[in-house]
C-alpha cells in the first residue's frame, strides 16, 4: 500500500511539473554571433621551443528558439534549439579569395535568474549561466577568383581536416524582457580542442596544436 502510494505521488509530482512545463511560453529569436578560432602551436624542434599563435574570426547568423521554465519565482532554467550560419572571406592574394561557410545547431541548457525590475513584473533582468552543446552538421571551403568560383569545394571536416563537429561550450549571459520581448547577449568559451589529430609523429598533432573557440553574440527573441 505504501508502494502504490509512494508510485502515485511520484506520478503525480511529474505529471504537475510536465503541465507547468508545458505551460511556459517558448520564444523564437534571432540574431549575430561573432566566432573566434584561436589556434595555439607549441613543440620543441631541435631542442628550441617553438611558438605560434593565431586567430580565425567567423561572422554568423543564428536562429532559433528558447525556452525559459521557471521553476519558482525567478528561478529557473533556460533551454533552447539555434541554427547558426557561419562565415568568413579570406583574401588569398589580388581578386582571390577563400570562402568558409559553416552550418552549425547548438543546444543550451542553461541555469536562470528572471528577476523583476517592476511591481507589475512586466520588466524583468535575465541572468543565465550555463553550458552549451554545439554540432557542426557542415562545413564547405571554396577558393574565389574575381567572383567565380575556382576549383572543386572542400569538406572543412574530411578526415585530413583533423578536426571535429562537436564542442561544448560554457559561459555567462544577461538580457532584459519587456512583456513579450526580450534582448540578451553573452559570451561562451570552448573547453575542447577541436584538433583531432592523434598522430604522434605529426608536428601538428593535438597535443602540440590546440584549436578553441570562443563566441560572443546578441539575439532579439518574441515570446509565442
Amino acid at each position: 500500500m505504501r508502494k502504490m502510494k509512494s508510485k502515485l505521488l511520484i506520478i503525480g509530482v511529474l505529471l504537475s511539473v510536465s503541465v507547468y512545463v508545458a505551460a511556459q511560453r517558448p520564444s523564437i529569436n534571432i540574431g549575430y554571433v561573432n566566432t573566434n578560432n584561436r589556434a595555439k602551436f607549441a613543440s620543441k624542434i631541435l631542442g628550441t621551443k617553438i611558438e605560434a599563435k593565431d586567430e580565425i574570426v567567423l561572422d554568423g547568423i543564428t536562429a532559433g528558439f528558447d525556452w525559459d521554465v521557471l521553476i519558482a519565482n525567478f528561478i529557473g532554467v533556460n533551454m533552447g534549439l539555434n541554427y547558426t550560419y557561419a562565415f568568413r572571406n579570406q583574401n588569398i592574394v589580388g581578386n582571390s579569395y577563400y570562402r568558409y561557410n559553416y552550418h552549425i545547431l547548438d543546444a543550451p541548457v542553461r541555469f536562470m535568474l528572471s528577476l523583476p525590475l517592476t511591481s507589475d513584473g512586466d520588466l524583468r533582468l535575465l541572468l543565465y549561466a550555463g553550458p552549451k552543446f554545439a554540432l557542426s552538421i557542415a562545413g564547405v571551403g571554396q577558393a574565389y577568383v574575381n567572383g567565380k568560383k575556382s576549383g572543386d569545394s572542400q569538406d572543412l571536416y574530411a578526415d585530413s581536416n583533423y578536426r571535429s563537429r562537436f564542442n561544448l561550450y560554457v559561459g555567462p549571459a544577461v538580457g532584459l524582457r519587456y512583456k513579450s520581448v526580450i534582448i540578451k547577449g553573452g559570451y561562451d568559451f570552448g573547453l575542447l580542442n577541436i584538433n583531432t589529430n592523434n598522430d604522434s609523429k605529426n608536428l601538428f598533432n593535438k597535443d602540440n596544436y590546440k584549436v578553441n573557440q570562443e563566441q560572443w553574440y546578441i539575439k532579439l527573441g518574441f515570446a509565442l
